[in-house]
């Protein structure tokens, strides 16, 4: 998330334009911060505090709900199995 929020500012101007497009695969489409797991579970934290949607915090991304399961760099290719559905090749 940390990342892909870095490229988000740094691309600012390239993604409002349709320059370039960040792509976010994640087997989860929250990220949980985990310092305040123990405040949640104790109680002085509610757990909403503790989860992030992606999709809130990367509004210029694209997320997918799946997981990388090989690169081919000479290709240029990304093989994505999605959390339902058959893997695809996706280009980068």
């Amino acid at each position: 998330m940390y990342t892909a929020l870095r490229l988000q500012k740094k691309l600012r101007r390239e993604l409002k334009a349709g320059k370039v497009e960040v792509i976010v695969v994640d087997p989860r489409s929250y990220m949980t911060y985990q310092p305040f797991l123990p405040e949640a579970a104790a109680g002085s934290v509610e757990p909403r505090h503790v989860v992030v949607p992606l999709r809130r915090v990367l509004k210029h991304c694209e997320i997918l709900t799946g997981r990388v399961e090989s690169l081919d760099h000479v290709r240029r290719v990304a093989r994505v199995q999605p959390k339902r559905g058959e893997a695809y090749d996706l280009s980068y």
